[in-house]
């Protein structure tokens, strides 16, 4: 019974879940990653309480009460903020070379080893649950260093300025109102000082690169995050009383119901800010504070690159463009949401175009126009679904296909079938690497013989945060880190030697440039499986995803962390962020 597993039979030992409830999480686990205790909790299936109380029964560590306890303030800011946030925990006592460290999850060794390898202290773990942690965040890392963070002090002079000017327009507002009426909301909002607040909002977004805004309605205050380089960060907070502006004005801008409270709402429009055309959609969703806002921002720009141009290994881009010449089979690029997917389906088409090819596209949404390419839009609300159009596109005497994404059974077999009367199709689906990607077609229903003779190239990619070349140094690590870097080479080669050493360590500074970080940008890694002989025999039996994903790396994959390793060795990125894939996708190889 592997670790996981045995966490999560103590749930059911307690009678919190029974044993079909957490068989049903391990299956999700198998295909999505992540820590059972994780899914339990997102699931609702128990509290983060629950979680923390059995943790300590079993594990015999000790529970704190952060809300009461003097965490020492020289302690928390040993670690930064980005670092306890992913891994939920909080330094809160040192003493000597000893730190004493709250976390929601203490059998999580690899956030230990993290945090060992990061400061050089020995660990002591407590136990607190995560809602607790989190606000212990809040409190001892200040307002101050969150505006730091990120925006300007101009910026935020600029919002408290509007922030004075809209007060008095609501003011004014509310005292001469007499009725609801709609049409009045619109034209007062619009007149108001919000609107260059919205606007500033999105220009700072689009300065620093973020791909997503969260807009998020609280209890006392209405906070405004960016998603910069995968991570969120908060970059101010706005009074509540400008929730019912800043809401409407939002509405307005993206076209959405303002009178709608109730239930979601989603919408999109095209931006032109710095002289860039953008792409943004916004998802509306109630919550019991108010509604909260999600804008998506897209850069048509950047979803088209030149293949040798994505920051692939040249090896890697290589292999992919091989695989494309094949004259028929199914290329998947797989990888969890935010992995850079729809970028990398995008420059291969945009590789493969010419004026002898005639190649056809389905998309649920169409989010760059590439011009001497067929591009259709599924709408499954009026029957046109992914299936109906490749069926109709095989009519069209395509020599390549790209189908943007295999959603269910459906599509996943009517491909497969497809390919086998010789057709070249491109497509992605969502899985964390690319031996749960064949787990995944076979539990879509897939006859593990169709699978392999259709599916010919796998290949699974993640993003890594960039080292900021502007802050970038050279750092010696502890040895106590060394002895972490030689572990981790050895789990993933079987024995120490066979992965090259890294003979120097980088790391970011910190620098205006990256907001304090250390990281500006992302790059690719990823894991090329190729259908072969030895694939096929291990799925016709039946077999799990740890013993295909052995059976692939004996066959020669290089792993998503091998990958990593070799980005970190040329200065590309950090041990922080190799751990970080580790911990995503090996660690329970057991190799």
């Amino acid at each position: 019974m592997s670790k996981k597993t045995s966490i999560g039979q103590l749930f059911v030992d307690a009678g919190l879940i029974d044993q079909s409830k957490l068989e049903d999480c391990l299956k999700e686990q198998k295909v999505s990653g992540g820590r059972i205790g994780s899914i339990l909790i997102e699931k609702g299936l128990i509290t983060h309480d629950d979680f923390a109380k059995i943790l300590c029964q079993h594990t015999g560590i000790a529970a704190v009460n952060l809300d009461t306890f003097d965490i020492q303030q020289d302690a928390a800011k040993i670690l930064p903020e980005d670092v306890c946030r992913r891994h939920m925990l909080i330094p809160i006592a040192r003493s000597g070379k000893v730190l004493t460290v709250a976390m929601a999850d203490p059998t999580n060794v690899f956030a230990i080893d993290d945090v060992r390898f990061m400061t050089g202290f020995k660990l002591e773990p407590v136990i607190s649950p995560e809602v607790a942690i989190s606000r212990a965040i809040d409190r001892y890392y200040g307002a101050d260093e969150k505006t730091e963070k990120l925006s300007s002090e101009a910026l935020i002079d600029e919002i408290e300025g509007y922030i004075n000017e809209a007060e008095a327009e609501i003011e004014i507002e509310i005292a001469e109102k007499t009725e609801t009426d709609l049409s009045k909301d619109e034209q007062s909002v619009a007149e108001a000082p919000v609107i260059r607040m919205v606007n500033s909002i999105l220009q700072e977004a689009v300065n620093k690169e973020a791909s997503h805004i969260h807009l998020e309605p609280g209890e006392r205050d209405f906070r405004v995050r960016f998603r910069i380089d995968g991570n969120l960060r908060e970059i101010f907070s706005l009074p509540k009383r400008m929730r019912a502006p800043l809401t409407s004005r939002v509405k307005i801008i993206f076209n959405l119901d303002i009178s709608e409270k109730r239930i979601p709402q989603d919408g999109k429009i095209t931006l032109k800010i710095n002289g860039k055309i953008l792409d943004a959609m916004i998802f509306a969703f109630p919550t019991s504070h108010g509604e909260r806002f999600l804008i998506q921002i897209l850069d048509r720009e950047s979803k088209v690159k030149d293949l040798d141009n994505l920051n692939f290994l040249p090896q890697d881009v290589e292999r992919l463009k091989k695989a494309l010449q094949l004259p028929s089979g199914i290329i998947l690029i797989t990888g969890p949401r935010g992995s850079g997917k729809t970028t990398t389906l995008y420059s291969v088409l945009n590789h493969l175009k010419s004026d002898e090819l005639c190649i056809l596209t389905a998309e649920k949404s169409i989010d760059c126009h590439l011009e001497g390419i067929g591009q259709t839009q599924v709408k499954s609300e009026i029957g046109l679904s992914y299936s109906d159009s490749l069926k109709a596109l095989t009519q069209q005497d395509p020599d390549f296909i790209m189908i943007q994404e295999i959603q269910d059974s459906d599509i996943a077999n009517t491909i497969a079938q497809t390919a086998l009367d010789g057709y070249s199709i491109l497509s992605s689906m969502d899985t964390k690497d690319a031996p749960s990607t064949l787990i995944k077609l076979l539990e879509f229903g897939i006859q593990p013989s169709l699978i392999g003779s259709a599916f010919s190239f796998i290949l699974s990619q993640r993003l890594v945060r960039k080292i900021c070349v502007n802050c970038k140094v050279e750092y010696s690590p502890f040895e106590g880190q060394l002895e972490d870097v030689a572990v981790l080479m050895a789990s993933l080669n079987g024995k120490k030697g066979e992965q090259d050493p890294i003979s120097k360590f980088y790391k970011g500074a910190g620098c205006d440039e990256c907001g304090g970080t250390g990281y500006r940008g992302r790059i690719p890694v990823c894991e090329i499986l190729e259908v072969s002989g030895g694939i096929r025999e291990a799925i016709s039996k039946d077999v799990s995803w740890m013993d295909l994903r052995k059976i692939a790396i004996a066959d020669g994959m290089e792993t998503l962390s091998q990958n990593a390793l070799k980005r970190a060795n040329a200065g590309e990125t950090s041990l922080e962020e190799c751990l970080r894939i580790f911990q995503e996708t090996d660690l329970d190889l057991g190799l």
